[in-house]
């Protein structure tokens, strides 16, 4: 306080809003502070009933963050162990027989179970692990693999398995008939000139579905429950080590497609065919905004960040790629439609209706964005330019036609690398604009995802049979093929994360994230909990240590995020 010029004592305003904002910013970091603290663990052992500790098993809860889901496993220690979590009321579960809720207070909280090996944890059981120990001879269940793994995993099977076996022939006729109407084996079930016309002929010729058809009569709504006890999967070691926290999307929101992390950790998702997503992982809020006048099928497919943190998205039904800008909320779009012939659906309800298929993209360091358009005999790469918006075609060869180029990714020198699908090639567009292409050395490796590391090496799953990730060494010319197990594994996306390390995941059995290390030559193999979820697309959040994996699950409102503990 002053006094006026009478005498009086004032308050001086500039005084008294220093002192009031100080007192705030002091309430406010004592709240911060608070907030910090209000996390604790809920940890515990998990035993069979005579007492022996058990590893591998999962272990799950669901609480303050109503939407989220947090699991773990009981490690080689056999204790299972949740990262930190708000303060609250949880729900703690193991398999689908046994729960219990458990308050979580400041300091911690411990809760123990007892359980039983067998149908209890039929949700660690897969269609993979399942295949082992069934009847049938290795080529019958190899027949399964390889004819159906494309579409879906075994494991789709054994839950959803007719209610008597005749209903396989029923099924076997249904899947024929889509597999007519789709728009991947068509095309080369129909035009001679195909590099995939033989091969898809004989897989899935009248002699394979009927022994596919006698086959699929082993697979009962009961199977699975007769052979948990045999068929559990119980990771140890790294693979035991995984965290994995999935959110629920708003009811409504469609699935999701595709999934990354901005700088800040906030979530960015593609939804339901034409939304773009945002969620925040702290509270589990989400908001999603439709692209206006986009139709729900226009099927919003691969998503990119540029360095703006705008999202660049192929829509590849609807035959456009979308740019959403992530400050102003707006949708600007491209159509691709005139860079190409690409393919007319020829039966079912998309008959008629002509695409070239935007399929992946990538942006250079101009922020020009890149994509595969993978319909029909001349399938390609366009470049959209970033500032003038204008859309240039890069043409394959002659002797590449029908290639479905797939996956992209441009590398640190702006070289362009993708996959020739159904050529089983692997390509490269310089700076200059020139095309360079590789065969890879498995006839029919049917590439898919390409990645290239720090070391300018190019990293690629190979869908065929058996399964591969491949290495193409750009200095020798060389392509490198790693098995890793599972001959029927359809891999499909693949990342480098910043160390180098490479992530995949497995279509077969579907719930399944491997990680390789080029150094060792080392697999690990991640289960994820949900048993029938083959992951789309996958992305890395680099910014953490450990690195986390970013995925959705198709037919699923539902967004993960895992990460290995060291």
């Amino acid at each position: 306080m002053q006094r006026n010029k009478n005498g009086r004592k004032v308050i001086v305003w500039p005084l008294l809003a220093c002192i009031l904002m100080g007192t705030a910013c002091l309430l406010q970091a004592r709240l911060g502070a608070q907030n910090r603290q209000s996390t604790a663990v809920i940890r515990g052992t998990v035993r069979s009933e005579d007492g022996t500790p058990l590893y591998g098993i999962f272990v799950r809860t669901t609480g303050v963050v109503k939407n989220a889901t947090t699991y773990v496993y009981t490690d080689d220690k056999v204790i299972y162990e949740f990262p930190p979590l708000p303060v609250g009321a949880y729900q703690v579960s193991v398999g689908v027989a046994w729960k219990k809720p458990v308050q979580l207070t400041a300091s911690g909280a411990t809760e123990n179970f007892t359980i039983e090996l067998g149908a209890g944890l039929v949700n660690q059981v897969t269609g993979l692990s399942l295949l082992k120990v069934i009847p049938g001879t290795e080529a019958e269940k190899n027949l399964l693999g390889e004819g159906c793994v494309a579409c879906h995993s075994t494991t789709r099977m054994f839950l959803n398995a007719p209610a008597v076996p005749s209903g396989w022939d029923t099924v076997i006729k249904k899947m024929k008939v889509l597999l007519e109407e789709s728009d991947w084996y068509p095309p080369a079930m129909l035009n001679a000139d195909h590099p995939m016309h033989g091969h898809y002929q004989k897989l899935f010729s009248p002699e394979n579905l009927k022994k596919l058809a006698e086959f699929l009569t082993n697979i009962t709504p009961e199977t699975k429950y007769e052979y948990a006890d045999r068929a559990l999967v119980r990771p140890t070691g790294e693979a035991a080590r995984a965290v994995f926290t999935e959110w629920k999307l708003p009811p409504g929101t469609g699935r999701a497609a595709d999934v990354l992390a901005d700088p800040d950790g906030i979530l960015w998702f593609i939804a339901g065919g034409n939304s773009v997503g945002r969620l925040d992982p702290r509270t589990g809020e989400a908001v999603v905004w439709k692209a206006p006048g986009v139709p729900s099928d226009s099927r919003f497919h691969d998503m990119e960040m540029d360095a703006r943190g705008d999202l660049w998205i192929t829509a590849s039904y609807l035959d456009k790629v979308f740019k959403f800008e992530t400050r102003a909320l707006k949708f600007t779009s491209w159509d691709t439609g005139g860079t190409g012939e690409g393919w007319t659906y020829t039966a079912g309800k998309e008959m008629g209706h002509r695409t070239t298929y935007p399929h992946t993209g990538g942006l250079d360091s101009a922020r020009n964005y890149w994509v595969t358009t993978m319909g029909g005999k001349d399938s390609g790469v366009i470049r959209v330019d970033a500032v003038t918006g204008a859309i240039k075609k890069i043409e394959l060869p002659a002797t590449s036609k029908w290639a479905y180029t797939y996956g992209l990714d441009v590398d640190k020198n702006d070289n362009v690398w993708f996959t020739e699908h159904q050529q089983s090639k692997i390509s490269r567009i310089d700076k200059d604009g020139k095309l360079t292409e590789y065969s890879t050395p498995t006839p029919f490796n049917l590439p898919r995802r390409i990645r290239v590391d720090s070391k300018g090496r190019a990293w690629f799953t190979g869908s065929g049979y058996p399964a591969h990730i491949s290495m193409l060494d750009p200095v020798t010319a060389k392509i490198t093929e790693y098995e890793y197990g599972i001959p029927s594994g359809y891999p499909y996306w693949i990342r480098v994360d910043k160390n180098d390390k490479i992530w995949f995941n497995s279509s077969e059995p579907g719930n399944m994230i491997g990680k390789f290390d080029p150094e060792t030559k080392k697999f690990t193999l991640f289960t994820f909990p949900q048993v029938d979820a083959h992951s789309i697309n996958g992305h890395i959040d680099n910014r953490t240590d450990p690195v986390g994996i970013l995925y959705s699950k198709p037919g699923q409102e539902v967004i993960t995020r895992m990460y290995v503990r060291p």
